[in-house]
């Protein structure tokens, strides 16, 4: 499935410097891939030991949007692979560990919607019916739940999806009640996941003008 993967440098482990209330421990890695290009992946540790694996491109670092741009460097095999390795090496230093992630939205992706719910709010204005398109997960959630189903065998964890909001979590067998540790997973992906991508969408309908109010 993956075209093998980029060796990391780790550049950082110690508290969060974006969210130490939550976040237990931040790990950073870094890695350069053929085309000259530097990823950031950010490894957070959460109670329960939950670890949440996002990554980004280096470029995109001080963007509000750095795990919504589409690079267009055609290179997610290695980058996966990555990512799947740094995620290997977490359970071998911790046998409890459970994993998580969400499949962030595209900025088309995120407008698309926008458009869907204008045009929504418009028909009901006007009294008319609107046909709802079935939802579709991200083009990102729709790449990871691939890897999660491929790696993480469900003899040794417990796979949660949830589709509405691109979550998807991976919770280790090795915990004494995996599934009162899925309820509390769910909890935090809404609390410091979910909600906060909505925002996501307020900002980018703020810079592309998708107005809500009539």
């Amino acid at each position: 499935m993956f075209n093998g993967y980029y060796e990391t440098t780790l550049v950082y482990s110690g508290p969060s410097k974006t969210n130490s209330e939550i976040v237990l421990k931040e790990s950073l890695y870094r890695f350069k891939t053929d085309k000259n290009q530097t990823y950031i992946v950010m490894v957070e540790q959460y109670h329960h030991d939950i670890f949440i694996i996002k990554f980004y491109l280096k470029a995109h670092r001080n963007s509000d949007f750095k795990y919504n741009f589409l690079t267009g460097f055609h290179e997610p095999s290695r980058i996966l692979g990555t990512c799947l390795q740094i995620a290997i090496s977490i359970l071998k230093a911790n046998p409890k560990a459970s994993l998580g992630f969400i499949g962030a939205a595209t900025i088309d992706e995120i407008k698309a919607k926008l458009e869907t719910d204008k045009a929504r709010k418009d028909a009901k204005d006007q009294g008319q019916e609107f046909i709802e398109s079935p939802k579709k997960p991200t083009k990102r959630f729709s790449v990871y739940i691939g890897v999660a189903a491929n790696f993480f065998s469900p003899e040794k964890f417990l796979h949660v999806e949830d589709q509405k909001n691109n979550a998807y979590a991976i919770i280790n067998k090795n915990n004494e009640n995996p599934f009162r540790l899925k309820a509390e997973i769910e909890k935090m992906f809404h609390k410091h996941y979910v909600l906060p991508h909505q925002l996501e969408e307020q900002r980018v309908s703020d810079i592309f003008g998708y107005s809500q109010s009539g």
